[in-house]
């Protein structure tokens, strides 16, 4: 706890240094950009360390990514300017430092206060078998490690490792390599979203604002990447800002053609915002079971008519057409769900997003031939 206590005095020493360089207007303006942008996403990461979203553990891991990305955007609004040499010297030394030192420590022996992440399915990869070989992926993973410290700023094995350890839910092991990554490569653009997607692990599917700051150069560098707009709109909605994140995949979509690959993903969840189904919470679902059969029936009826009565003006929603006809299967009227997805089917815009109403039409229909 105390090595990472020293680091993040360390960074902030760094950023000491970066104020008392001498630059132009122009970078001041960028600097107090940057600077009120590290504040603010520091805000966001105490909000969520105190409302429970992430332990302390992802805080302290968020927090040193934040503390890196700005070290990152400050130190390039500075390169043009005017530069006092010893502390542009010291600078950089210590962020090799420090940089270099999480390195050592996560690669050789991972967080020393932090309990390392034990998954019984990572244990069974590891002891699978490569294809047709004998060697385990175990096996195969210490040779990788033996490479890699033969060559360390090898991208190729270091992408192999990090990828590897993500997939063993190693997730700060990864997270570490993908950011040695993107400095070996600093125009790929894989590797800025592999460090937001393990970041997102580690918080256990919470999207960050370690995570939003590092999604926020990526779309200033790439505006149309699509993971990162994504992400970005999942932010917001994680946080309830249900408006914000329909804005920004409503905007991102209208760009988008219909057919490319994210669409299957996001227009779903624009459906969902901008047409919130109602939802049974537990409570109400244990009082329905308690019920007499006729009025469970009767109440699962109910909830299907209001649910067709509203579908009328929202045809080009499939997810919904499939509750719908779920629901009247709960009633036993399978004419009432067969035509349910047939409307699905007939309103969806994108055919591939009627598919799994099409697949459970045909089931319908052969069980009534069988």
């Amino acid at each position: 706890m105390t090595l990472w206590i020293v680091l993040a005095v360390l960074m902030v020493f760094c950023l000491l240094l970066l104020i008392r360089r001498a630059p132009s207007s122009d970078t001041i303006n960028l600097k107090q950009v940057a600077r009120m942008h590290y504040d603010e996403q520091l805000s966001l990461l105490e909000h969520d360390l105190q409302n429970g979203k992430i332990d302390k553990d992802s805080y302290r891991i968020n927090k040193a990514e934040i503390t890196r990305t700005f070290m990152r955007e400050a130190d390039a609004s500075s390169e043009n300017a005017e530069s006092n040499a010893l502390s542009t010297f010291l600078l950089i030394s210590l962020v090799v430092f420090t940089t270099g030192l999480s390195l050592i420590i996560y690669m050789n022996k991972g967080r020393p206060d932090l309990e390392s992440v034990s998954h019984a399915s990572a244990t069974s990869m590891l002891e699978q078998k490569i294809g047709k070989s004998e060697t385990t992926l175990g096996e195969a993973l210490e040779r990788l490690e033996a490479d890699l410290r033969r060559k360390p700023d090898d991208p190729y094995l270091l992408g192999l490792y990090a990828n590897t350890q993500f997939q063993l839910k190693n997730y700060h092991i990864a997270l570490n390599g993908f950011s040695k990554l993107e400095d070996l490569q600093p125009e790929d653009r894989r590797w800025p979203i592999s460090k937001v997607e393990a970041l997102m692990a580690i918080a256990e599917g919470q999207v960050t604002p370690a995570s939003l700051m590092i999604i926020d150069q990526i779309l200033f560098k790439d505006p149309k990447n699509p993971s990162a707009h994504y992400i970005k709109g999942l932010f917001h909605q994680q946080r309830g800002e249900n408006d914000k994140a329909l804005a920004i995949w409503e905007a991102f979509t209208s760009q988008s053609a219909p057919d490319a690959p994210w669409m299957k993903t996001l227009m779903p969840q624009i459906r969902a915002l901008k047409y919130p189904m109602p939802t049974i919470d537990p409570q109400t679902i244990q009082q329905i079971t308690s019920l007499p059969e006729s009025e469970q029936l009767a109440f699962f009826k109910a909830m299907a008519d209001r649910l067709e009565t509203r579908l009328h003006d929202i045809p080009d929603f499939p997810e919904a057409y499939m509750r719908l006809a779920r629901t009247r299967l709960m009633t036993g009227n399978k004419q009432a769900a067969i035509k349910a997805l047939q409307l699905g089917i007939k309103g969806s815009s994108d055919p591939a997003q009627a598919t799994p109403l099409r697949q459970m039409l045909d089931n319908l229909r052969e069980s009534d031939e069988n």
